[in-house]
């Protein structure tokens, strides 16, 4: 019965161990030429000039081995648009300070927007034209006037169920603890008839 025991406690400790190895995904920034801003309004899924209210990381992972995507979500208020939004706030994502490619949005901050759709969400990137309001008289000029009547909506609670937190992590160290407590009381119950 110890041998069982250790055997097991061997085997949780090995699963544990892996937990703690899990890759995390490297990525590289390579931009084509920059668009003028006609040819990136085209090629956008959405143009428009927001403030950002809100910010916070997430992280997202595909089931328990799949690759580690860290992002930041940005809550927008938007002023003006010239194409995609609808909505008086938008939510879009970044790569942040954590890759190459990231922007660094600053919560408080005014931008112009460049951004695609991917998976049903917006994001943008280093590559695209987006770009703080006071570095975009060019754009600005070249889009003309956007429009600025939108459907007054209220992201910040989804923005609430954005999160860094590994919770896939946590259930499986919590499983291989609770594993552990269960065969240290078998070895201490089985001592004990002895």
């Amino acid at each position: 019965m110890r041998r069982f025991t250790m055997m097991g406690l061997a085997f949780v400790m090995l699963m544990g161990s892996f937990m703690l190895l899990a890759p995390t995904q490297a990525l590289a920034c390579s931009c084509v030429e920059r668009l003028d801003p006609e040819a990136e309004l085209a090629r956008a899924d959405a143009v428009f000039v927001g403030t950002i209210v809100k910010s916070k990381p997430q992280r997202q992972q595909e089931g328990m081995t799949g690759p580690i995507v860290n992002r930041q979500a940005n809550l927008f208020e938007v002023q003006s648009s010239w194409k995609g939004v609808e909505q008086s706030q938008q939510i879009v994502y970044d790569t942040a300070y954590l890759s190459s490619c990231g922007m660094n949005l600053m919560e408080d901050a005014t931008y112009l927007v460049y951004a695609l759709e991917i998976d049903g969400e917006l994001v943008t990137s280093f590559c695209s034209r987006t770009v703080g309001i006071e570095q975009a008289e060019e754009d600005l000029a070249a889009l003309g006037p956007g429009y600025t009547s939108f459907d007054k909506v209220n992201l910040s609670g989804q923005m609430r169920w954005i999160t860094d937190k590994d919770y896939d992590k946590l259930i499986v160290g919590g499983g291989l603890l609770l594993l552990v407590a269960i065969l240290v009381l078998r070895m201490v119950r089985y001592r004990n008839r002895s």
